[in-house]
């Protein structure tokens, strides 16, 4: 719809009914709210005064007793409750410093109102994620076409090297199935670290698809897998490449079919309606069995920091310099030298890596300077890989970045 511009106003223009929006600072909105609802008061005042002269002011005021009550509901602040707050992630409403019981009542209305409009839309869980729209808006869509599909979904495998976040991203998809109500709020996200079986395959089978009484030395109980804990929700396996071929057997069955036997049983089958999440650093072809990998559409691969761009790394730089800001409850200067020196290193540990490293820089100022409100950085307290790395490359000619300043809850895009 076509916005009809009006221009700048006065005072005077602004309650003649010919203008719908005002867009003025806070001080000068309170004072022409403050200032209509002191007229209003003095307008109603005189009135009752005026009425309360005369017999026949008084009968009058008798037969335009609608058209006064209306007039004064329409100047009374208490009637309209109060006003949504825009540009936050929610829906708030501003009522009256001084409202009464009439007021609070008028404002949870208005507020029911906003809601019943869906006024406010709920930001997806991945929007505001660091490369939502850059590095990542490919995976994002596979994510959500995955999440999409009737029924248990697809099967997703998230590809990347370690530290690149693919733990972090099936916490996310699992948050976006709930947020679009394909999982109940309740639903159970279960996580299986496959690496931590390594020496004992066995024993990751028994975890995974549980085990009957009986099905090897110590099986004292039949007990439930993870499979069944995680009906109606969830499965990340990550590091799933540790799964040997009788495993992966084993669950591609119940990826094809949903069916699946607890070890030890050779008849009969479990049923769970589970949604699958795959992690893994190595090769697929390689690692995997061709009819396994058949039964994964959709492979997502997460991208290393050093392929998440200059500007992406430099955002996740800010994040977590924000991060130590809370933990410590200090403000930071970082000089340029070290804002440039982290954003030129290559991380072995991606974004793990990067962010343990800012963890170890602040922890060493603040130890050193604890008892100051702020907290300076320089390139004295980076980790000595990173100084290293400076000194060998001569391509890293520290100098292109100024001083920032952080502070708790610091908006990144302000520090950009």
């Amino acid at each position: 719809k076509t916005i009809n511009f009006v221009g700048n106003v006065e005072s005077t223009e602004v309650m003649n009914g010919e203008i719908d929006v005002v867009v003025t600072d806070g001080f000068t909105g309170n004072m022409v709210l403050k200032t209509a609802e002191g007229i209003a008061k003095f307008v109603l005042s005189i009135i009752k005064t005026e009425i309360k002269k005369s017999i026949i002011y008084m009968l009058g005021a008798l037969l335009l007793r609608p058209a006064l009550k209306m007039i004064k509901l329409k100047m009374d602040s208490s009637e309209y409750g109060g006003a949504i707050f825009l540009g936050l992630n929610g829906l708030s409403i501003k009522a009256h410093g001084n409202s009464d019981s009439n007021g609070i009542k008028n404002a949870i209305k208005v507020a029911n109102r906003f809601a019943e409009i869906n006024f406010v839309e709920e930001q997806d869980v991945f929007q505001n994620l660091i490369g939502s729209n850059g590095s990542l808006k490919n995976p994002i869509e596979q994510m959500k076409t995955s999440i999409f599909y009737p029924n248990t979904s697809l099967p997703v495998f998230l590809h990347g090297p370690t530290g690149s976040g693919k733990s972090f991203m099936a916490r996310k998809i699992y948050e976006f199935a709930v947020q679009e109500g394909i999982l109940k709020p309740d639903a159970p996200f279960i996580i299986m670290n496959c690496a931590q079986y390594v020496n004992n395959i066995e024993l990751l089978s028994s975890n995974l698809f549980g085990y009957v009484k009986g099905a090897f030395t110590g099986a004292y109980a039949t007990t439930k897998g993870l499979l069944e804990a995680a009906d109606g929700g969830m499965l990340f396996l990550d590091e799933v490449h540790r799964l040997n071929s009788e495993s992966q057997e084993k669950l591609f069955v119940f990826l094809d079919q949903g069916i699946f036997r607890r070890m030890g049983e050779s008849e009969g089958w479990h049923k769970a309606k589970v949604r699958m999440v795959m992690a893994t650093t190595e090769n697929l072809e390689s690692n995997f069995l061709d009819t396994f990998l058949r039964r994964i559409p959709i492979v997502v691969q997460i991208p290393s920091l050093r392929e998440r761009g200059e500007q992406e790394r430099l955002q996740f730089i800010y994040h977590f310099f924000i991060e130590e800001s809370k933990v410590l409850d200090k403000k930071m200067k970082v000089s340029g030298n070290v804002i440039e020196a982290l954003l030129n290193h290559l991380y072995q540990g991606n974004i793990g890596d990067l962010e343990n490293k800012i963890k170890f820089i602040c922890a060493t100022a603040y130890a050193k300077k604890k008892r100051k409100n702020e907290i300076d950085i320089h390139l004295e307290h980076l980790p000595e890989d990173v100084l290293k790395g400076i000194a060998e490359k001569a391509e890293n000619k520290i100098g292109n970045y100024d001083t920032v300043e952080i502070y708790p809850n610091a908006p990144i895009q302000e520090i950009l």
